[in-house]
């Protein structure tokens, strides 16, 4: 699941293949059409690289933030801003689409388990988690392009029910607690990340009455 080595090519690990592979990844052949496609949109940059697949799992594939880059982009190179977009949107749709068919895929063959809610849940916080990781305080300076944070909440909200609803009723209090805190963003994504990490456990253990614990546990994996 885990592997914190430097070597990213030998690396095959699952939060390696999500984090990297699915989201920062700017070496990809998507991301080398796009340049071909778009001279001079210079999306693949360090400061530019959020604007894309930094969205929730699943969400619609653009932002705000998205949207102003490639209006400004167009008004530099002559191009149709409308038109441009919404090819733009279709392409990230179809992207979107292959990368989560990959993480899903990725995450049965980790997991060992076929159940497609329980891979759902597992898949969409583990995405979800690195854009919130983006939003925290250590090692994050410039947050231009991130999905927004309170659509980010409100998805793992929704995920956390998918899940069990029941059972989500208390952290999801939790989680609203802390984001309606008059704080600002990073140090609400600081809270946020701590709580997820002290509470999630507990309730996937707790889940469909303890169910994906058990698959879980069956091929080996034990929730602390």
């Amino acid at each position: 699941m885990f592997n914190r080595s430097k070597d990213t090519k030998s690396n095959q690990s699952w939060t390696k293949f999500i984090s990297s592979d699915m989201i920062d990844n700017t070496d990809s052949d998507f991301f080398k059409q796009l340049k071909i496609d778009y001279p001079g949109l210079n999306i693949h940059t360090p400061n530019n690289h959020r604007l894309l697949f930094h969205w929730a799992y699943e969400a619609k594939p653009w932002t705000p933030e998205l949207e102003r880059f490639v209006r400004e982009y167009c008004e530099r190179t002559g191009r149709d801003a409308d038109a441009t977009m919404g090819e733009l949107l279709e392409k990230l749709r179809i992207e979107q689409g292959r990368r989560n068919r990959l993480i899903v895929d990725k995450t049965k063959q980790v997991f060992g388990i076929q159940n497609k809610v329980y891979i759902h849940f597992l898949a969409s916080m583990a995405y979800n988690v690195h854009i919130l990781g983006d939003y925290v305080s250590v090692d994050n300076t410039v947050l231009n392009g991130l999905y927004e944070f309170d659509k980010l909440v409100g998805q793992f909200v929704v995920e956390l029910r998918r899940l069990d609803y029941a059972n989500s009723k208390e952290i999801v209090r939790g989680i609203t607690k802390i984001n309606s805190r008059n704080n600002d963003v990073q140090r609400k994504a600081d809270e946020l990340m701590e709580y997820l990490k002290l509470h999630v456990p507990d309730f996937v253990k707790k889940a469909n009455d303890g169910k994906l614990k058990k698959q879980l546990e069956e091929k080996g994996f034990i929730i602390k």
